[in-house]
Protein backbone atom coordinates (compact mmCIF):
# COMPACT_ATOMS: atom_id res chain seq x y z
CA UNK A 1 0.00 0.00 0.00
CA UNK A 2 3.20 2.41 0.23
CA UNK A 3 2.19 2.97 -3.61
CA UNK A 4 -0.46 5.24 -2.54
CA UNK A 5 1.20 6.97 0.26
CA UNK A 6 3.17 10.44 0.09
CA UNK A 7 5.31 12.33 2.34
CA UNK A 8 2.47 14.83 2.69
CA UNK A 9 0.31 12.23 4.35
CA UNK A 10 3.24 11.18 6.98
CA UNK A 11 3.47 14.32 7.69
CA UNK A 12 -0.31 15.46 8.28
CA UNK A 13 -0.01 12.12 10.66
CA UNK A 14 2.27 13.33 12.87
CA UNK A 15 0.39 16.90 13.38
CA UNK A 16 -2.37 15.31 13.80
CA UNK A 17 -0.94 12.78 16.73
CA UNK A 18 0.77 16.11 17.84
CA UNK A 19 -2.58 18.36 18.32
CA UNK A 20 -3.10 18.81 21.94
CA UNK A 21 -6.83 18.07 21.56
CA UNK A 22 -6.78 15.22 19.86
CA UNK A 23 -4.16 13.81 22.24
CA UNK A 24 -6.72 14.58 25.02
CA UNK A 25 -9.25 12.33 22.80
CA UNK A 26 -7.24 9.75 22.10
CA UNK A 27 -7.32 9.00 26.33
CA UNK A 28 -10.89 8.15 25.72
CA UNK A 29 -9.35 4.94 23.58
CA UNK A 30 -8.70 1.35 25.24
CA UNK A 31 -6.09 -0.42 23.69
CA UNK A 32 -6.29 -3.42 26.06
CA UNK A 33 -7.24 -5.97 22.67
CA UNK A 34 -9.68 -7.99 25.17
CA UNK A 35 -11.36 -4.20 26.03
CA UNK A 36 -13.68 -4.17 22.75
CA UNK A 37 -16.36 -7.33 22.29
CA UNK A 38 -15.38 -10.07 19.63
CA UNK A 39 -18.31 -9.83 17.34
CA UNK A 40 -19.24 -9.55 14.06
CA UNK A 41 -20.73 -6.27 14.11
CA UNK A 42 -17.89 -4.52 15.34
CA UNK A 43 -14.27 -3.55 13.85
CA UNK A 44 -12.35 -3.46 16.51
CA UNK A 45 -9.50 -0.82 14.88
CA UNK A 46 -8.85 1.89 17.28
CA UNK A 47 -6.91 4.55 15.82
CA UNK A 48 -2.61 5.04 15.38
CA UNK A 49 -0.56 6.87 12.92
CA UNK A 50 -0.08 3.31 10.88
CA UNK A 51 -4.15 3.13 11.06
CA UNK A 52 -4.62 6.42 9.31
CA UNK A 53 -2.30 5.86 7.05
CA UNK A 54 -3.53 2.24 6.08
CA UNK A 55 -7.10 4.13 5.46
CA UNK A 56 -5.63 6.42 3.71
CA UNK A 57 -4.11 4.45 1.40
CA UNK A 58 -7.10 1.92 1.32
CA UNK A 59 -8.98 4.79 0.12
CA UNK A 60 -6.94 5.28 -2.77
CA UNK A 61 -6.78 2.12 -4.13
CA UNK A 62 -10.67 1.80 -3.66
CA UNK A 63 -11.12 5.03 -5.12
CA UNK A 64 -13.46 5.84 -2.75
CA UNK A 65 -14.02 9.66 -1.62
CA UNK A 66 -15.71 11.34 0.86
CA UNK A 67 -18.09 14.53 1.99
CA UNK A 68 -17.89 15.75 5.75
CA UNK A 69 -21.42 17.66 6.40
CA UNK A 70 -21.66 19.57 9.60
CA UNK A 71 -24.66 20.98 10.52
CA UNK A 72 -24.92 23.96 12.34
CA UNK A 73 -27.25 26.17 14.59
CA UNK A 74 -25.68 28.53 17.02
CA UNK A 75 -22.72 26.51 17.71
CA UNK A 76 -20.05 29.01 18.10
CA UNK A 77 -19.73 27.42 21.63
CA UNK A 78 -18.33 24.73 19.68
CA UNK A 79 -17.61 24.71 16.20
CA UNK A 80 -14.22 26.06 16.37
CA UNK A 81 -13.14 23.31 18.09
CA UNK A 82 -14.96 20.81 16.00
CA UNK A 83 -13.41 22.13 12.92
CA UNK A 84 -9.27 23.05 14.24
CA UNK A 85 -9.30 18.79 14.92
CA UNK A 86 -11.34 17.59 11.42
CA UNK A 87 -9.76 20.39 9.35
CA UNK A 88 -6.55 17.80 8.67
CA UNK A 89 -8.92 15.88 7.00
CA UNK A 90 -8.63 18.14 3.35
CA UNK A 91 -4.79 17.82 3.45
CA UNK A 92 -5.26 13.75 2.62
CA UNK A 93 -7.16 15.01 -1.00
CA UNK A 94 -9.72 12.07 -0.35
CA UNK A 95 -13.12 14.81 -0.56
CA UNK A 96 -14.37 17.80 1.08
CA UNK A 97 -15.85 19.34 4.35
CA UNK A 98 -19.02 21.53 4.58
CA UNK A 99 -20.76 23.90 7.05
CA UNK A 100 -24.53 23.66 6.75
CA UNK A 101 -25.69 26.61 8.75
CA UNK A 102 -29.33 26.78 9.46
CA UNK A 103 -29.60 30.90 10.32
CA UNK A 104 -27.76 31.13 13.29
CA UNK A 105 -27.86 34.52 15.28
CA UNK A 106 -24.49 34.21 17.23
CA UNK A 107 -21.15 34.12 15.39
CA UNK A 108 -21.30 30.55 13.96
CA UNK A 109 -20.94 31.70 10.62
CA UNK A 110 -17.87 34.30 10.77
CA UNK A 111 -16.18 31.65 12.83
CA UNK A 112 -16.40 29.36 9.73
CA UNK A 113 -15.26 31.14 7.44
CA UNK A 114 -12.70 32.83 9.39
CA UNK A 115 -10.93 29.53 9.14
CA UNK A 116 -11.24 29.18 6.09
CA UNK A 117 -13.95 25.90 5.79
CA UNK A 118 -16.38 26.30 3.05
CA UNK A 119 -20.31 27.64 4.89
CA UNK A 120 -23.29 26.82 3.29
CA UNK A 121 -26.16 29.18 4.60
CA UNK A 122 -29.63 26.88 4.20
CA UNK A 123 -31.69 30.23 3.13
CA UNK A 124 -29.76 30.00 -0.18
CA UNK A 125 -29.75 26.15 -0.29
CA UNK A 126 -33.67 26.25 0.24
CA UNK A 127 -33.88 29.32 -2.60
CA UNK A 128 -31.83 26.95 -4.65
CA UNK A 129 -33.99 23.79 -4.10
CA UNK A 130 -36.77 25.75 -3.82
CA UNK A 131 -37.25 24.26 -0.09
CA UNK A 132 -39.41 26.61 2.44
CA UNK A 133 -37.22 28.43 5.66
CA UNK A 134 -40.06 26.70 7.77
CA UNK A 135 -38.34 23.19 7.57
CA UNK A 136 -34.80 24.14 7.79
CA UNK A 137 -33.28 22.21 10.34
CA UNK A 138 -30.78 19.00 11.44
CA UNK A 139 -32.36 16.59 8.37
CA UNK A 140 -32.53 19.26 5.32
CA UNK A 141 -29.43 20.21 6.41
CA UNK A 142 -27.87 16.99 5.36
CA UNK A 143 -30.01 16.28 2.67
CA UNK A 144 -28.73 19.49 1.13
CA UNK A 145 -25.23 17.81 1.83
CA UNK A 146 -26.62 14.69 -0.23
CA UNK A 147 -27.48 16.67 -3.11
CA UNK A 148 -24.25 18.86 -3.43
CA UNK A 149 -22.35 15.51 -3.35
CA UNK A 150 -24.64 14.05 -6.04
CA UNK A 151 -24.31 16.85 -8.62
CA UNK A 152 -20.09 16.71 -8.33
CA UNK A 153 -19.45 12.90 -7.67
CA UNK A 154 -19.01 10.39 -10.50
CA UNK A 155 -19.53 7.38 -8.83
CA UNK A 156 -22.16 7.29 -5.86
CA UNK A 157 -21.29 4.01 -4.63
CA UNK A 158 -17.53 4.83 -3.93
CA UNK A 159 -18.60 7.93 -1.96
CA UNK A 160 -19.29 8.07 1.60
CA UNK A 161 -21.22 10.94 3.35
CA UNK A 162 -19.87 12.07 6.89
CA UNK A 163 -22.52 13.62 8.92
CA UNK A 164 -21.63 14.94 12.33
CA UNK A 165 -23.40 17.27 15.27
CA UNK A 166 -20.93 19.93 15.75
CA UNK A 167 -21.33 19.17 19.64
CA UNK A 168 -19.94 15.75 19.89
CA UNK A 169 -16.52 16.63 20.34
CA UNK A 170 -15.45 15.24 16.94
CA UNK A 171 -12.12 15.27 15.27
CA UNK A 172 -10.49 13.69 12.34
CA UNK A 173 -9.49 10.21 14.35
CA UNK A 174 -13.21 9.48 14.53
CA UNK A 175 -14.00 10.15 10.46
CA UNK A 176 -11.15 8.32 9.94
CA UNK A 177 -12.52 5.36 12.27
CA UNK A 178 -15.51 5.25 10.10
CA UNK A 179 -14.02 5.88 6.65
CA UNK A 180 -11.54 2.48 7.12
CA UNK A 181 -14.44 0.20 8.00
CA UNK A 182 -16.02 1.94 3.71
CA UNK A 183 -12.70 1.10 2.67
CA UNK A 184 -12.25 -2.93 3.86
CA UNK A 185 -16.19 -3.28 3.08
CA UNK A 186 -17.30 -1.05 0.48
CA UNK A 187 -20.58 -3.12 0.23
CA UNK A 188 -22.17 -1.38 3.52
CA UNK A 189 -24.52 1.06 3.91
CA UNK A 190 -23.78 2.54 7.05
CA UNK A 191 -21.08 2.71 9.79
CA UNK A 192 -21.54 3.94 13.35
CA UNK A 193 -19.83 4.89 16.39
CA UNK A 194 -19.82 2.26 19.23
CA UNK A 195 -19.47 5.04 22.13
CA UNK A 196 -18.11 3.32 25.24
CA UNK A 197 -17.97 6.27 27.02
CA UNK A 198 -20.79 9.31 27.12
CA UNK A 199 -19.90 12.35 28.69
CA UNK A 200 -21.90 15.84 28.78
CA UNK A 201 -20.08 19.22 28.22
CA UNK A 202 -18.31 19.78 31.40
CA UNK A 203 -19.97 16.65 33.53
CA UNK A 204 -18.57 13.04 33.09
CA UNK A 205 -22.34 11.41 34.02
CA UNK A 206 -22.92 9.68 30.24
CA UNK A 207 -26.93 9.57 31.37
CA UNK A 208 -27.50 13.23 31.53
CA UNK A 209 -26.79 13.30 27.69
CA UNK A 210 -30.30 13.27 25.67
CA UNK A 211 -28.78 11.06 23.09
CA UNK A 212 -27.90 8.35 25.52
CA UNK A 213 -31.31 8.99 27.17
CA UNK A 214 -33.39 8.94 23.68
CA UNK A 215 -31.27 5.64 23.03
CA UNK A 216 -32.04 3.67 25.53
CA UNK A 217 -34.95 4.63 26.35
CA UNK A 218 -36.87 4.53 22.66
CA UNK A 219 -34.71 3.65 19.94
CA UNK A 220 -33.52 0.66 21.24
CA UNK A 221 -36.95 -1.19 22.40
CA UNK A 222 -38.58 0.16 19.57
CA UNK A 223 -35.98 -0.89 17.26
CA UNK A 224 -35.67 -4.04 18.27
CA UNK A 225 -39.73 -5.28 19.14
CA UNK A 226 -40.60 -3.69 15.41
CA UNK A 227 -37.73 -4.47 13.25
CA UNK A 228 -36.22 -8.34 14.55
CA UNK A 229 -39.21 -9.95 13.04
CA UNK A 230 -37.41 -8.70 9.98
CA UNK A 231 -33.92 -8.60 10.52
CA UNK A 232 -32.90 -11.36 13.75
CA UNK A 233 -29.65 -10.19 14.41
CA UNK A 234 -30.67 -6.45 14.79
CA UNK A 235 -30.82 -7.13 18.40
CA UNK A 236 -27.40 -7.77 18.75
CA UNK A 237 -26.53 -4.14 17.61
CA UNK A 238 -25.81 -1.26 19.92
CA UNK A 239 -28.95 0.85 20.43
CA UNK A 240 -26.60 4.41 19.82
CA UNK A 241 -27.61 7.14 18.01
CA UNK A 242 -24.21 9.08 18.29
CA UNK A 243 -24.85 12.49 16.33
CA UNK A 244 -21.63 11.21 13.90
CA UNK A 245 -22.41 8.20 11.29
CA UNK A 246 -21.01 7.59 7.74
CA UNK A 247 -22.94 6.35 4.97
CA UNK A 248 -23.02 5.16 1.28
CA UNK A 249 -23.75 8.27 -1.38
CA UNK A 250 -25.84 5.63 -3.59
CA UNK A 251 -27.55 4.37 -0.65
CA UNK A 252 -28.34 8.28 1.26
CA UNK A 253 -29.82 9.13 -2.90
CA UNK A 254 -32.89 6.40 -2.90
CA UNK A 255 -34.10 7.16 0.92
CA UNK A 256 -36.68 10.20 1.83
CA UNK A 257 -35.13 12.93 4.27
CA UNK A 258 -37.34 13.96 7.34
CA UNK A 259 -36.43 17.44 8.16
CA UNK A 260 -36.05 17.19 11.75
CA UNK A 261 -34.58 15.06 14.58
CA UNK A 262 -35.57 12.18 13.44
CA UNK A 263 -33.13 11.80 10.61
CA UNK A 264 -30.56 9.37 12.09
CA UNK A 265 -33.19 7.04 13.04
CA UNK A 266 -34.74 7.14 9.16
CA UNK A 267 -31.05 6.17 7.96
CA UNK A 268 -30.38 3.47 10.56
CA UNK A 269 -33.98 1.96 9.50
CA UNK A 270 -33.82 1.94 5.91
CA UNK A 271 -30.31 0.40 5.90
CA UNK A 272 -32.07 -2.81 8.58
CA UNK A 273 -35.16 -2.69 6.07
CA UNK A 274 -32.67 -2.86 3.08
CA UNK A 275 -30.83 -5.56 4.81
CA UNK A 276 -34.59 -7.74 4.92
CA UNK A 277 -35.07 -7.22 1.23
CA UNK A 278 -32.14 -8.21 -0.04
CA UNK A 279 -31.79 -11.13 2.18
CA UNK A 280 -28.86 -9.73 4.36
CA UNK A 281 -28.17 -10.08 7.87
CA UNK A 282 -28.07 -6.45 9.94
CA UNK A 283 -24.56 -6.75 10.19
CA UNK A 284 -23.73 -6.91 6.57
CA UNK A 285 -25.09 -3.78 6.16
CA UNK A 286 -24.36 -1.61 9.32
CA UNK A 287 -21.17 -1.97 11.10
CA UNK A 288 -20.10 -0.01 14.42
CA UNK A 289 -16.16 1.09 15.10
CA UNK A 290 -14.62 1.89 18.55
CA UNK A 291 -15.65 5.62 19.58
CA UNK A 292 -13.35 6.88 22.26
CA UNK A 293 -15.43 9.82 24.32
CA UNK A 294 -18.28 10.72 22.91
CA UNK A 295 -19.56 14.34 24.64
CA UNK A 296 -22.23 16.56 23.43
CA UNK A 297 -24.31 19.81 24.54
CA UNK A 298 -27.13 17.97 25.70
CA UNK A 299 -30.44 19.10 25.78
CA UNK A 300 -33.36 19.22 28.45
CA UNK A 301 -36.57 16.90 29.13
CA UNK A 302 -38.15 18.90 26.68
CA UNK A 303 -35.60 18.23 23.73
CA UNK A 304 -35.63 14.44 24.83
CA UNK A 305 -39.29 14.40 24.64
CA UNK A 306 -39.18 15.76 21.12
CA UNK A 307 -36.26 13.56 19.95
CA UNK A 308 -38.01 10.59 21.40
CA UNK A 309 -41.55 11.27 19.55
CA UNK A 310 -39.44 11.97 15.90
CA UNK A 311 -37.68 8.90 16.71
CA UNK A 312 -40.91 6.33 17.35
CA UNK A 313 -42.49 8.69 14.26
CA UNK A 314 -39.55 7.42 11.95
CA UNK A 315 -39.06 3.74 12.89
CA UNK A 316 -42.97 3.15 12.89
CA UNK A 317 -44.11 5.26 10.04
CA UNK A 318 -40.95 3.27 8.01
CA UNK A 319 -42.58 -0.35 9.25
CA UNK A 320 -45.61 0.97 8.31
CA UNK A 321 -45.00 0.77 5.23
CA UNK A 322 -42.83 -1.79 4.61
CA UNK A 323 -45.65 -3.70 6.03
CA UNK A 324 -47.65 -2.35 3.05
CA UNK A 325 -45.33 -3.33 0.70
CA UNK A 326 -45.50 -6.74 1.62
CA UNK A 327 -49.21 -7.34 1.19
CA UNK A 328 -48.62 -5.12 -2.02
CA UNK A 329 -45.98 -8.22 -3.20
CA UNK A 330 -48.57 -10.82 -0.91
CA UNK A 331 -51.85 -9.37 -3.04
CA UNK A 332 -49.91 -9.46 -6.15
CA UNK A 333 -48.43 -12.83 -6.09
CA UNK A 334 -52.48 -14.25 -5.95
CA UNK A 335 -53.21 -15.61 -8.75
CA UNK A 336 -57.14 -16.12 -8.54
CA UNK A 337 -57.14 -12.42 -7.83
CA UNK A 338 -57.44 -9.88 -10.10
CA UNK A 339 -55.29 -6.75 -10.67
CA UNK A 340 -58.66 -4.27 -10.45
CA UNK A 341 -59.45 -6.57 -6.93
CA UNK A 342 -55.93 -6.30 -5.86
CA UNK A 343 -55.67 -2.30 -6.36
CA UNK A 344 -59.05 -2.04 -4.95
CA UNK A 345 -57.62 -3.62 -1.60
CA UNK A 346 -54.95 -1.49 -1.61
CA UNK A 347 -57.12 1.83 -1.92
CA UNK A 348 -59.20 0.34 0.73
CA UNK A 349 -56.47 -0.29 3.14
CA UNK A 350 -54.67 3.05 2.41
CA UNK A 351 -58.01 4.95 3.10
CA UNK A 352 -58.33 2.96 6.39
CA UNK A 353 -54.72 3.91 7.23
CA UNK A 354 -55.03 7.63 6.45
CA UNK A 355 -57.79 7.77 8.71
CA UNK A 356 -56.17 6.19 11.70
CA UNK A 357 -52.57 7.65 11.27
CA UNK A 358 -53.50 11.03 9.50
CA UNK A 359 -50.95 12.79 11.75
CA UNK A 360 -48.49 10.09 10.11
CA UNK A 361 -48.66 11.03 6.57
CA UNK A 362 -46.17 13.20 5.56
CA UNK A 363 -47.05 16.08 3.85
CA UNK A 364 -46.03 18.28 0.82
CA UNK A 365 -43.57 20.63 0.83
CA UNK A 366 -45.78 22.99 -1.22
CA UNK A 367 -48.41 22.90 1.95
CA UNK A 368 -45.31 23.78 4.37
CA UNK A 369 -45.24 27.45 3.76
CA UNK A 370 -46.85 28.24 7.33
CA UNK A 371 -45.83 24.72 9.55
CA UNK A 372 -45.13 27.53 12.80
CA UNK A 373 -48.32 28.60 12.16
CA UNK A 374 -50.27 25.93 12.02
CA UNK A 375 -48.66 24.27 14.72
CA UNK A 376 -49.47 26.91 17.05
CA UNK A 377 -52.80 27.36 16.17
CA UNK A 378 -52.97 23.69 16.37
CA UNK A 379 -51.59 23.27 19.36
CA UNK A 380 -53.49 26.10 21.28
CA UNK A 381 -56.96 24.64 20.39
CA UNK A 382 -56.13 21.45 21.26
CA UNK A 383 -55.31 23.38 25.07
CA UNK A 384 -58.51 24.78 25.09
CA UNK A 385 -60.73 22.08 24.16
CA UNK A 386 -59.14 20.39 27.01
CA UNK A 387 -59.84 23.20 29.47
CA UNK A 388 -56.31 23.59 29.76
CA UNK A 389 -55.82 20.39 31.60
CA UNK A 390 -52.81 19.12 28.96
CA UNK A 391 -49.94 21.21 29.36
CA UNK A 392 -49.24 23.70 26.67
CA UNK A 393 -45.90 22.29 25.84
CA UNK A 394 -47.17 18.72 25.63
CA UNK A 395 -50.05 19.84 23.17
CA UNK A 396 -47.16 21.96 21.29
CA UNK A 397 -45.19 18.06 20.96
CA UNK A 398 -48.87 16.50 20.28
CA UNK A 399 -49.25 18.77 17.18
CA UNK A 400 -45.92 18.15 15.60
CA UNK A 401 -45.55 17.89 12.39
CA UNK A 402 -43.30 15.47 10.11
CA UNK A 403 -41.82 17.18 6.83
CA UNK A 404 -40.12 15.14 4.58
CA UNK A 405 -37.82 16.02 1.36
CA UNK A 406 -37.74 13.64 -1.37
CA UNK A 407 -35.32 11.00 -2.33
CA UNK A 408 -32.17 13.08 -2.94
CA UNK A 409 -31.78 11.46 -6.52
CA UNK A 410 -34.84 11.15 -7.33
CA UNK A 411 -35.47 15.00 -7.05
CA UNK A 412 -31.97 15.80 -8.36
CA UNK A 413 -33.10 14.44 -11.71
CA UNK A 414 -36.50 16.39 -11.73
CA UNK A 415 -34.36 19.92 -10.58
CA UNK A 416 -32.03 19.24 -13.32
CA UNK A 417 -34.40 18.36 -15.75
CA UNK A 418 -36.50 21.05 -15.09
CA UNK A 419 -33.96 23.71 -14.87
CA UNK A 420 -32.23 22.21 -18.19
CA UNK A 421 -36.11 23.31 -19.42
CA UNK A 422 -36.06 26.45 -18.26
CA UNK A 423 -32.75 27.05 -19.93
CA UNK A 424 -33.85 25.89 -23.50
CA UNK A 425 -37.03 27.89 -23.39
CA UNK A 426 -35.21 31.12 -22.07
CA UNK A 427 -32.48 30.78 -25.27
CA UNK A 428 -35.07 29.75 -27.75
CA UNK A 429 -36.77 33.35 -26.58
Amino acid sequence: MQQFLTPKDYTTVETIFAHPGIQERLKGYNYDPDFYPRCSWLNRSVPSPQSILETVALMRAEKLSASIVLPSCNEAANIGETLEQIIFFRDFELGSIGVYDNSSRDNTREIVQAMNVPLFKAEEKGAQYNIPDEIHHKGTNLWFGIIDALRTVKDPTKHIVLFADTDVGLSVIELMQLLRVFSEKPGLKLVLPFVTRLTKRGQEDGNLTSGGRASKFTWGPMRDTLLSLYVPDIIEHPAQLAGIYGANLEFLANIDIPHGYGVETAIQTEAYISAYRNGLTANEVIQFVPCGVYSQTGQGDHGIRLMSHDIAHELMSRVNALKMLQLSDILNAKADISNSCTSAILEQLQSMESKCLSSEIPQSLSEATHIRMRRKLLADHLWKVTNGKVDRLDCHMICRVAYYLPPPGQYLKEFTKANDSCRTNGSDK
